[in-house]
């Protein structure tokens, strides 16, 4: 299969394309050369004219483009994000492209960013209401709905990954991550922006989640191969909460008055099952993450 890359030069798509090339024929479409020597096409995602030329002979694209995190100019978010979103998915369907992978985030829930959330039950899965508040969170949602109105004009085959915190293997951010991880709470610090514009952290925003890159690549593959799927919405993390206290403990402590837990007896088992459920994508498309936190934190000790 002939695959573009959106974003291919970042970070998680030189994992992505270096997955994907094992089996595939891949090119990168990126603002810079990807430093990994990957096959780039330079372009603009929010230039119709250059994302056209480009996609010319592909036959899946994955994107990965755009600004991953909030900012304080919120334009420049909603362009790169939704801009370039739509006029990726327009220039892939007037290329007869039919499948695509989108990356999505948790934030799509209102989980991070947005002021006050919290979970309406846990573990949170693919059907509970999304609320974001704030351009990068509603940047995702937007993109999933564009996805979902493809998929009801042209048929395509469009899967949205949420992924949470990604990590990556080796890397000095990790430092910071894991730093919190025997603090109280573990890693849940949630920012968000108060009334006056000042970045004000509160606990429990992330619900412990994070997703090494190599099994994000993972999941964006078995998306690609599996086809026919229609429209689908996946949560994409790892097997367990990232906290040394076990995820009952941790609701009872940061979500006390939770309106509801569900399938509260799978603890009893797996005590630090994944309060960011990842049932849906295991079931669907068969992915087994393989690497969990204690690893990468061993690296930075």
């Amino acid at each position: 299969m002939k695959i573009m890359v959106t974003g291919g030069s970042g970070l998680i798509g030189q994992r992505v394309c270096e997955r994907l090339r094992e089996s595939h024929d891949v090119s990168a479409l990126d603002l810079v050369e990807s430093p990994s020597g990957d096959r780039t096409v330079v372009a603009d995602v929010t230039s119709y004219d250059q994302v056209d030329a480009a996609f010319r002979d592909q036959e899946a694209v994955v994107h990965l483009a755009g600004i991953p995190s909030l900012l304080p100019d919120h334009l420049s978010i909603m362009n790169a994000n939704v801009r370039g979103t739509y006029t990726v998915l327009h220039a892939a369907a007037a290329r007869g492209i039919r499948r695509i992978v989108f990356a999505s985030s948790n934030c799509a829930y209102g989980m991070l960013f947005s002021k006050d959330w919290k979970p309406d039950f846990l573990p949170l899965d693919e059907t509970h209401p999304c609320t974001p508040d704030e351009p990068y969170g509603l940047s995702k949602l937007l993109g999933e709905q564009m996805c979902a109105a493809l998929t009801r004009r042209y048929g395509s085959d469009t899967t949205c990954l949420r992924f949470t915190t990604v990590l990556f293997p080796g890397s000095e951010k990790n430092r910071d991550f894991f730093r919190a991880v025997n603090e109280p709470g573990g890693m849940v610090a949630q920012t968000s922006l108060n009334q006056t514009g000042e970045m004000t952290v509160t606990n429990a925003g992330r619900l412990w989640g994070y997703v090494d890159v190599r099994d994000v690549a993972q999941a964006v593959q078995l998306a690609l191969e599996a086809g026919g799927g229609g429209h689908r919405v996946y949560n994409v993390g790892a097997a367990d909460v990232c906290s040394e206290v076990p995820s009952l403990d941790l609701v009872r402590e940061y979500y006390p008055d939770l309106p509801e837990l569900r399938r509260a007896e799978r603890f009893a088992d797996r005590p630090f099952d994944p309060l960011f459920s990842i049932d849906r994508v295991v079931e669907d498309l068969g992915f087994s993450p393989r690497y969990a936190w204690r690893e990468l934190a061993a690296e930075v000790v």
